[in-house]
């Protein structure tokens, strides 16, 4: 017959073990039983005490903080626009055009940006430089014959088109560009 010793057990001793075994019954001998406890062990802490085990466990609490990244910003690209390399004649006719001060600034609390850079060509000396937007619109700072020209180039990321952008007598004007090129005569 199959009896739970943890019963019988936990009525003679008043402690339960979970315990089963095979006990064959007589009625003419009482049953004797007997065990053997090897204490529990625990990976934080355990102590045993009169055939009693008990072991004491902590449990971790791991808190995580969640960080967002911030937005990404939408750009204009200064490579949207097509500069002018010069040529191989000595001394050049047409010469290089290159960018500066690329600088990004968010609209508001979008995702948004206004673009601002210069736009320059330099003549060698004695020299003069001659500017062309788009093939055939010169920025007003080409008067004055100067050596070297520069303009300012304006994007936003809203319409991704940039913009030459001047002010002639207290008034802004704005043209679109997509090609600078530069010129340089004596």
């Amino acid at each position: 017959m199959l009896i739970t010793l943890a019963f019988v057990f936990s009525l003679l001793s008043g402690i339960f073990y979970p315990v089963e075994a095979c006990l064959a019954t007589s009625p003419s001998r009482p049953v004797t039983v007997t065990t053997t406890e090897t204490p529990a062990t625990s990976s934080t802490a355990s102590s045993t005490t009169a055939s009693t085990t008990s072991s004491t466990t902590s449990a971790s609490t791991t808190s995580a903080t969640t960080t967002e990244a911030p937005p990404v910003l939408r750009t204009c690209s200064p490579t949207a626009i097509t500069y002018g390399a010069g040529d191989n004649l000595n001394p050049q006719q047409s010469i290089k055009v290159d960018y500066t001060g690329l600088t990004s600034t968010q609209i508001g609390d979008t995702t948004d940006t206004t673009s601002t850079m210069t736009v320059t060509c330099s003549a060698i000396d004695g020299y003069s430089a001659y500017m062309l937007l788009n093939g055939n619109t010169p920025p007003a700072e080409n008067q004055g014959n100067p050596q070297t020209v520069s303009i300012k180039a304006v994007c936003s990321s809203v319409d991704m088109v940039w913009n030459y952008v001047v002010e002639v007598n207290g008034q802004t004007f704005t043209r679109a560009f997509t090609s600078v090129n530069c010129n340089q005569a004596p």
